[in-house]
């Protein structure tokens, strides 16, 4: 994609629940936390040649991994450092309901760290492009706006149709986010994988569906 698309801005983001134990206790698949940061590792390498890939991690505020999460931010700011950071509050249902049981405080404490540790340029969180500060700020007021939704319980804003998001899951499948698409549940990951599916109407028909 990188190479059939050189204008494109590429964003992965890379699903990791907190440190080792945390993370692999969540997933259920012992050992994938070392794949997982290995493969940040290795897109760092690879941003070198490619400057507009932004490699981003993902983490799922939850009540097993809550307690450690002020560590694990500091391993992201001090040793992984990647392009970009996010952190989302657990939504229901969850497979186990404890999961929902959440210190919204540490939530909010964590939200106003990023913010300050991004406007002092302690943590990059940032993306590559012409826009790149303007998304990284809605992002980064999205964590501020998550806590004041939680907190009083109504819906803060409405949602657009926006830039196109896609899951890959790890057998392959090509999913469009947060909505599922039944015509992209059959799609494998290929060699190929670029425009043919980033610009199809399979990609085009779940944004239009939330205009």
């Amino acid at each position: 994609m990188l190479q059939e698309c050189p204008k494109l801005n590429v964003i992965l983001a890379l699903g990791i629940d907190g440190l080792k134990e945390q993370h692999d206790k969540i997933r259920r698949k012992p050992g994938s936390w070392e794949i997982v940061i290995d493969t940040a590792l290795q897109l760092r390498l690879l941003k070198k040649g490619y400057p507009r890939l932004d490699v981003q991690t993902c983490t799922c505020f939850m009540h097993s991994n809550q307690d450690t999460m002020f560590e694990w931010y500091d391993f992201l700011k001090y040793e992984l450092k990647p392009d970009k950071v996010n952190f989302n509050y657990i939504r229901p249902p969850a497979a186990d309901s404890q999961e929902l049981e959440i210190d919204l405080g540490r939530y909010a404490k964590l939200s106003a760290m990023i913010d300050e540790d991004s406007r002092r340029g302690a943590i990059k969180n940032n993306y590559a492009g012409e826009n790149g500060f303007f998304k990284a700020a809605v992002d980064i007021y999205m964590h501020g706006l998550i806590a004041k939704t939680v907190e009083t319980q109504r819906a803060q804003m409405k949602c657009y149709a926006g830039t196109a998001g896609g899951v890959i899951y790890d057998e392959g499948t090509v999913s469009s986010c947060e909505k599922p698409a039944t015509d992209w549940q059959s799609a494998k990951l290929r060699l190929e994988f670029s425009q043919p599916v980033v610009f199809s109407r399979h990609a085009g028909a779940p944004r239009e569906g939330r205009r």
